[in-house]
């Protein structure tokens, strides 16, 4: 299907119609890169012949098309933007996602990151977790060595981004230390894919 007749189909569709005004209005981006953010989502429907986006796919995109190989959140990040979705992401929510990642808002990110590795919305990151997540990042044939580094790296950040030292880490101390050091904005994993690469593909 040409792109023309895919712009059609876009604009003359009620349900994105209807986004298109809608973040038109509130969102951070143009309206023709809310408009092409469908058409590559309608793209993706059309292969599978849904009303929405697979999980399947989104994970696909984000690791070749996002150049993400580790995927370690693409999950957390769809249960955040689209709560409701049974192993689908709507437009909507692929459009927050979208949002957030081409604004130029650090806050908004900065906001974003943290409820995706919020998982549970506890509030919190605990050392436990923070011990999984890195852990799950190595590999290694000697698992006790492994196992040493990674609570030693989560032991030195926790010090260091810790600043009420209860022992966790809270909204306010992560956003405290990533405006204090922004490379530790995704210092989990990443999330949030590079900018350039999203204008060439959505610009």
């Amino acid at each position: 299907m040409n792109t023309d007749l895919l712009l059609k189909i876009i604009d003359n569709n009620p349900r994105y119609r209807e986004l298109m005004r809608k973040y038109s209005r509130a969102a951070h981006i143009e309206k023709r890169n809310i408009r092409n953010i469908l058409l590559v989502y309608h793209r993706f429907v059309t292969i599978n012949g849904g009303r929405s986006m697979s999980q399947k796919q989104f994970i696909k995109l984000y690791q070749i098309y996002f150049n993400i190989p580790d995927v370690h959140w693409a999950q957390s990040i769809v249960d955040h933007v689209d709560p409701k979705a049974k192993h689908t992401i709507s437009p909507e929510g692929f459009l927050k996602f979208m949002n957030v990642c081409l604004n130029n808002s650090f806050e908004d990110k900065v906001m974003f990151c943290f409820q995706v590795y919020d998982g549970h919305k506890t509030g919190f990151i605990t050392r436990a977790k923070l011990i999984r997540t890195y852990r799950n990042m190595l590999y290694s044939a000697d698992w006790e060595e492994v196992e040493d580094l990674v609570i030693d790296f989560v032991d030195l950040l926790i010090k260091k981004m810790d600043h009420d030292r209860d022992g966790k880490i809270s909204f306010y101390d992560y956003a405290k230390a990533v405006r204090m050091n922004p490379g530790l904005l995704e210092f989990m994993g990443p999330v949030i894919p590079d900018r350039d690469i999203l204008v060439d593909i959505f610009g």
